[in-house]
């Protein structure tokens, strides 16, 4: 049953996310999900980037152990040229997707629900990294 549950509980974010964003990929266990298109704010050389949110999947413990492995393209700018703070890119912990950078930011609660919308979820990620990104470009 509890295979079940996760499963559903991943789908579930996999349909929202693709209701706001038409190239949403994942892997069948549901470890790693990618928006090919996701949107920067201004402040930026360009205005979407490659999105990999690398989580638990259906064989972890997603609602007790909070995700923070996420990585966008390589070539992520500044208008100014610069990388933006708290993205790496050819750091050690970066040896498993050396294509992509590491974002270094980190949810501060993490509450998910079994039924997805009444506690945190894919959302809660894409807006909380959206922010993210909107301050790096300010």
């Amino acid at each position: 049953m509890r295979h079940t549950a996760l499963k559903m509980w991943h789908i579930r974010n996999i349909k929202i996310a693709a209701s706001l964003f038409p190239e949403v990929v994942y892997d069948s266990d549901f470890s790693r999900i990618v928006i090919e298109r996701f949107p920067l704010p201004d402040g930026f050389k360009k205005n979407y980037t490659e999105l990999v949110i690398k989580w638990q999947g259906i064989h972890g413990d997603i609602f007790n152990i909070v995700p923070d492995n996420f990585y966008v393209d390589k070539d992520i700018k500044l208008r100014d040229g610069d990388t933006p703070s708290h993205i790496y890119k050819n750091e050690p912990f970066n040896d498993r997707w050396p294509d992509y950078a590491r974002v270094s930011w980190h949810l501060k609660t993490w509450k998910p629900s079994a039924d997805v919308i009444s506690g945190h979820n894919i959302m809660t990620i894409l807006e909380g990294l959206y922010s993210f990104f909107k301050n790096a470009a300010s």
